[in-house]
């Protein structure tokens, strides 16, 4: 199982900034991440990738698309139950600068304070094998939803994979239920929204033809 591994408190985002300090250069890549992250690489990674898509911070098109396959990848690998996150060496072996995620935790940090004091371990059964299929199912969905070039395609899941991220970090299944509930709720606004896109080109083509 993906998130069997023994239940640490440590304080997630003091794991991120100590990795950045001990980074001797100035650049690290996303397999070195990975390793300092261990078994909790999963959560933090998909928390890492979401918080810049729930701030706009990701909404240039192809950031938005690099961070949407990496979920992607992530979601298929929780799915089939990887015990260790596998990306491609274009991606894992790509260097990323250290001020723009030092940036992002120093300044959501008393934040991300605020929102630790509610999570705890409970509901663990959410995060059993069957239920770590569905969630990341839920998470693949959002994936594909920040790779498309849509209005709102990153901001509305980035918000929802950020109480998923947090309930896998910390085991809290009362944030992946809240996840879920968002999740729920972000793919029928995407869905009717399709629908009316859909039946608007219809109407104006339409239109246009009987026009000519």
């Amino acid at each position: 199982m993906v998130f069997d591994n023994g239940y640490k408190k440590e304080n997630f985002f003091q794991i991120l900034l100590v990795f950045l300090k001990n980074t001797q250069s100035d650049t690290f890549t996303l397999y070195e991440l990975i390793a300092a992250l261990k078994e909790r690489s999963f959560g933090i990674l998909l928390l890492i990738i979401a918080i810049p898509n729930a701030c706009l911070v990701a909404s240039i098109p192809m950031v938005s698309f690099v961070f949407g396959f990496v979920i992607i990848l992530i979601s298929v690998q929780i799915i089939f139950q990887y015990h260790k996150i596998s990306l491609p060496n274009v991606i894992g072996d790509k260097t990323f600068s250290k001020k723009q995620p030092e940036y992002i935790l120093n300044k959501y940090a008393s934040h991300l304070i605020k929102i630790e004091k509610y999570l705890k371990m409970r509901w663990v059964f959410l995060t059993s094998t069957i239920g770590q299929i569905i969630l990341g199912i839920v998470c693949l969905m959002h994936g594909i939803l920040i790779v498309l070039p849509i209005p709102l395609g990153n901001f509305l899941p980035g918000i929802a994979l950020v109480f998923l991220a947090l309930g896998v970090i910390e085991k809290d299944g009362l944030f992946i239920v809240i996840g879920y509930f968002l999740s729920t709720g972000i793919f029928l606004f995407f869905f009717k929204s399709s629908i009316f896109i859909y039946k608007a080109i219809e109407y104006f083509y339409d239109l246009f033809c009987n026009f000519m």
